[in-house]
């Protein structure tokens, strides 16, 4: 793909005022009480999130793929000698 196409592919939508305020995680319990930290921050951890499946569309494609029902029934595959 050509550089920047991607976002071609993205359309906005408008939202209900607040919609996403109630997907927002307060973590400064886990940090405060556990001494835990996230090595990403969101906007960096989605940024390598969709970098990966970018560069990996060759295995997202084989496990989101519909197994055959062969695959799924082996005994239905009539017997191969060998």
């Amino acid at each position: 793909r050509a550089e920047g196409a991607s976002r071609q592919l993205i359309t906005f939508v408008r939202d209900r005022p607040g919609h996403d305020r109630r997907y927002a995680i307060d973590a400064s319990k886990l940090e405060r009480e556990l001494g835990w930290k996230p090595v990403y921050t969101f906007e960096n951890g989605i940024r390598e999130t969709i970098r990966w499946y970018l560069e990996n569309q060759e295995w997202t494609s084989r496990v989101t793929r519909p197994k055959s029902l062969d695959s799924i029934h082996p005994a239905s595959q009539p017997n191969k000698e060998t």
